[in-house]
């Protein structure tokens, strides 16, 4: 990991031997570091220093991670490849809350999860032969409301703008809007 200044100076640089490869750095509430990677994760002070370090279970990857406004930790990833699960943790890394995310279909991945209103995790699902997009309970990993992308657009990267509103960034520059009450495509 290198950590840059806004004028792209290197302020420092860690190597961390944790396995899989690192998909997620966040901040912390505490101006400490969140690193996943889809078997390993570790909390960091500000300067990159482990506070702790720990493997996920052998049978877990990890696809998406965020970090919540008091500290806590949300996660989801498959379980044997059979599952999608959701694993909610404290800021010491301590399990709070661990259940399976019940699907239609078992997605073949996911996008990154963004914190989005009223404390809902967004995710894009990618399944066999569509996308959907969810609104997950971060109290309690339930899925409160999903949505098929439109066919023939692919997901690439979801993002929030000033105002809240979520953006859906697609192949081929498209960007699909999510307003209070409905879309824009």
């Amino acid at each position: 990991v290198i950590v840059l200044n806004e004028n792209g100076k290197r302020l420092w640089s860690r190597t961390y031997t944790g396995n899989g490869e690192i998909f997620y750095i966040g901040q912390c509430p505490d101006q400490r570091m969140l690193i996943v990677g889809n078997h390993w994760h570790a909390k960091t002070d500000p300067k990159g220093y482990l506070i702790w370090e720990s493997p996920f279970s052998a049978s877990d990857s990890i696809i998406a991670a965020q970090v919540m406004p008091k500290g806590e930790i949300r996660y989801l990833g498959f379980r044997n490849g059979e599952k999608m699960m959701f694993i909610k943790t404290g800021p010491d890394n301590k399990p709070i809350t661990e259940k399976e995310i019940k699907l239609p279909e078992l997605p073949k991945g996911g996008s990154e999860m963004i914190l989005g209103p009223q404390k809902k995790l967004v995710v894009v699902f990618t399944m066999e032969q569509y996308q959907t997009i969810n609104w997950i309970s971060a109290s309690g990993g339930d899925i409160i409301h999903s949505a098929r992308i439109p066919d023939g657009m692919k997901i690439d990267q979801i993002k929030t703008d000033r105002k809240n509103n979520l953006l859906l960034v697609a192949c081929m520059g498209k960007i699909l809007v999510f307003r209070n009450n409905g879309a824009t495509f």
